[in-house]
């Protein structure tokens, strides 16, 4: 099912590419340390040279996924789009996968020992070919193996998701309506001081690792500031 789309020149079919904007992106990598996928959401990916077929993604350095992904040296990336559930980006990219199964409760299906989002406009895997750290952040070089339109539909924008998605997924994940992903959880809130993402998970906040990061724009923990309930 997942194999190359070529076209009549011998190469991927650079259609796909047309869906790469600004946009929102879910990466998905293996854990073997805990046989489980870990992945986080990405609005920094853009194509690098046609041929072969490479891609730049910028990952936050130190999170779990990044660290996967330059163990594996391979990763999934789907396109989000307008329709996809608040759920993706409360699981993805609200949560370490240091502590829980991410990919739990979604909707995904597996090629190649990597996990892919059934509902995602497209669906590329991507091979590692080179990583550089600039400043707090990862740039994984990586080419595509492969790549498949699976749905049609207009890519999910940073901006569309910010106005019209943002209030949905804090509150999915602050009522805890991601069913068994977070349950119980501690008497502290802590509040990001640059976005306002609120933190309450079932780990304590003073036992997250200290690379930990703010989900929702990426600041570290020395942003967040504990509020009285």
């Amino acid at each position: 099912f997942f194999e190359m789309n070529l076209d009549i020149y011998g190469h991927m079919d650079i259609n796909i590419f047309k869906y790469i904007t600004l946009g929102l992106y879910a990466v998905g990598v293996k854990d073997r340390q805990n046989d489980r996928f870990c992945g986080l959401i990405v609005d920094a990916l853009m194509p690098f040279i046609p041929d072969p077929t490479t891609i730049v993604v910028s990952v936050r350095s130190g999170c779990y996924s990044c660290e996967k992904m330059m163990q594996e040296k391979r990763f999934s990336v789907c396109a989000l789009g307008q329709n996809t559930p608040p759920e993706v980006f409360a699981n993805l990219g609200y949560q370490t996968g240091r502590a829980c199964d991410k990919w739990q409760g979604l909707n995904y299906f597996v090629e190649g020992d990597l996990p892919y989002l059934t509902d995602a406009l497209y669906a590329m895997t991507a091979e590692v070919t080179a990583f550089y750290q600039v400043g707090d952040y990862t740039l994984f070089i990586a080419r595509i193996e492969s790549g498949k339109q699976l749905n049609e539909g207009r890519p999910l924008t940073y901006a569309e998701y910010q106005n019209n998605l943002k209030s949905q997924v804090i509150d999915l994940f602050n009522n805890k309506k991601k069913g068994s992903i977070m349950t119980e959880q501690t008497n502290e809130k802590w509040v990001c001081k640059v976005c306002g993402y609120v933190y309450e998970g079932e780990i304590p906040f003073e036992q997250l690792p200290e690379e930990w990061t703010c989900p929702l724009c990426g600041v570290g923990k020395d942003q967040f500031e504990k509020v009285a309930e």
